[in-house]
């Protein structure tokens, strides 16, 4: 599962179409997948919060779009 293990906060783990199939027929699996991926979201919000000038301005940048556009911003 794409969600099994937490992952550090510089990790991208892509949930992948079989992970989203399973989750659809698997509540159990839904409910770990979407735990771990607000985890990883949660610790990558306070690592910016926490984080210099930098990160702060790039939180709050990523909220301010998220706000306007209703979802956040894809990145590469």
């Amino acid at each position: 599962m794409a969600g099994s293990d937490i992952a550090t906060i510089d990790e991208f783990v892509l949930v992948t179409d079989s992970d989203l199939a399973r989750a659809r027929q698997d509540a159990g699996f839904r409910q770990r997948l979407v735990s771990d991926n607000l985890e990883r979201l949660l610790a990558a919000l306070n690592h910016l919060r926490n984080s210099n000038e930098r990160g702060q301005a790039e939180l709050a940048d990523l909220l301010q779009r998220i706000t306007r556009d209703g979802e956040a911003p894809h990145t590469a």
